[in-house]
């Protein structure tokens, strides 16, 4: 995939948040979360980077601190060339980055009806007369695949993917440029995330909105997202077109995670690579190479020095690891019939 001739819309750079951790009567700081390290990514219009990794690699708090719902630690967020972080007027930010979250129920007001949850940024940014409003948030609805006659509803009567679709056009109100999506479709039975996801698909090519896509399940990421960042304890480990990335991964913890992505084959099967042990604490991570204490490859030199993310491939793929060279040969996800796979090991 060539690079985009224009500027990035959202640029991240060494992204950092910390959570302290107090004890005592005073409060004193005692140590610190360390959720998100020198994270750095760019984003541009019309695309979608999805970030992904294990539960508690720091990916919906990376989300979260772009947004402005949380304040980082340090690092910048630049939109269109301005600096948003720690800017005194949110209005810019507000306006023109919108999220869809997990819960969609949770993340709607229960007490209004849809149109008027469509509705309500427009009326927070006082946009337009309260009828213009309205037929604003019809419109939206119609987009997202709802009838008019349904917007007096209120969310509790409506389905799952229903309710996300309400969400959806909330986002929309405001004409974002850059979209976050917290795991937009985890919540739904997977006949309904085909239709939220393709219906994603179709309003970003209509309207060249910029998708941020927050997930873990890497099927979702490669049918929607352009390019794929890996997250491994706060830290991008892997990045890269999505292709690149799913087809040759380097990062050892990559190809842990995509051995794992079933085959719609019965006849075919990926051999796994099991990660030995539990995902070490944020609050004191390995020293070095934060994945050495699971990896297979890990030597010496993986506990001293942190391996630096950077480019591995000619089609730019950055990579975090001082063996990605001699380990891009190796399959970590190779195909293999069922009947070859020895039932307790996991090896032919």
């Amino acid at each position: 995939m060539s690079a985009p001739s224009l500027p990035p819309v959202l640029r991240v750079s060494n992204l950092v948040k910390h959570f302290p951790i107090r004890r005592g009567v005073l409060g004193r700081q005692v140590g610190a979360v360390h959720a998100v390290d020198e994270v750095s990514f760019e984003l541009y219009s019309g695309r979608s980077l999805g970030l992904v990794g294990e539960s508690g690699s720091g990916k919906t708090t990376t989300g979260r601190t772009v947004m402005g719902l949380v304040q980082p630690t340090s690092g910048t967020v630049e939109l269109d060339g301005v600096r948003v972080t720690g800017a005194s007027d949110r209005r810019q930010l507000a306006r023109a980055m919108s999220m869809v979250f997990q819960d969609p129920l949770g993340s709607l007001n229960p007490r209004l009806s849809a149109i008027a949850n469509v509705a309500e940024p427009l009326r927070v940014h006082r946009i337009g007369s309260a009828a213009e409003r309205r037929q604003r948030a019809i419109d939206l609805l119609g987009q997202v695949g709802l009838r008019a006659d349904q917007g007096e509803r209120v969310p509790a009567e409506f389905s799952g993917g229903q309710r996300q679709r309400i969400g959806i056009a909330r986002a929309l109100a405001l004409s974002p440029k850059v979209m976050l999506l917290d795991e937009p479709a985890s919540a739904l039975d997977v006949s309904v995330q085909a239709q939220v996801l393709n219906l994603l698909r179709d309003l970003q090519n209509q309207l060249g909105v910029a998708f941020l896509f927050i997930s873990h399940d890497l099927s979702v990421v490669r049918h929607l997202c352009d390019r794929v960042a890996v997250m491994y304890l706060g830290k991008i480990v892997e990045v890269g077109d999505r292709d690149e990335v799913y087809d040759h991964p380097l990062h050892p913890y990559t190809k842990a995670l995509l051995s794992a992505v079933p085959i719609p084959d019965p006849d075919l099967r990926r051999e796994r690579i099991v990660l030995s042990g539990d995902l070490p604490s944020p609050v004191n991570p390995p020293s070095g190479c934060r994945f050495r204490t699971r990896c297979a490859w890990a030597q010496d030199i993986c506990a001293t020095q942190e391996p630096e993310l950077r480019t591995r491939t000619a089609g730019g793929q950055l990579v975090a690891c001082h063996f990605a060279a001699e380990l891009a040969g190796v399959s970590g996800a190779r195909v293999v019939r069922p009947d070859a796979i020895d039932p307790i090991g996991g090896r032919p």
